[in-house]
């Protein structure tokens, strides 16, 4: 149980990982890095309302979260053979995340086709 296997596994670099990008590369960052940009973007949801079918960003972001979260999950149980509660703790903030877009775009969604109708 320790988070330091985690973060020096190959995988904390995960488009290095996958070799879509050399190591070292400026696109190469951190799950660190790709969180603290992910979950910059759901803080500032609320604030962009000029932004055109922003409830579909918000789910297609909570979704590929969700889903990379699972993967992350099966690599750190299976793979890794480890538990990180840092980890764990934030793919949990994932799926809550998405259980909460995914309210928030049935809601937007049904608000604009009652006032279709109406």
């Amino acid at each position: 149980m320790s988070c330091t296997n985690v973060f020096t596994s190959s995988y904390s670099h995960i488009l290095s990982h996958w070799e879509i990008v050399p190591s070292g590369h400026a696109l190469d960052l951190s799950l660190a890095e790709a969180g603290f940009l992910l979950y910059t973007a759901y803080f500032v949801y609320p604030i962009l309302t000029f932004i055109p079918a922003r409830k579909y960003l918000l789910m297609t972001a909570a979704t590929a979260g969700t889903m990379f979260s699972c993967y992350l999950l099966y690599v750190l149980k299976f793979v890794l053979g480890d538990f990180c509660i840092v980890c764990t703790s934030f793919h949990a903030v994932n799926f809550i995340m998405f259980y909460l877009s995914w309210k928030e775009f049935n809601t937007t969604t049904s608000d604009n086709i009652e006032k279709k109708l109406k």
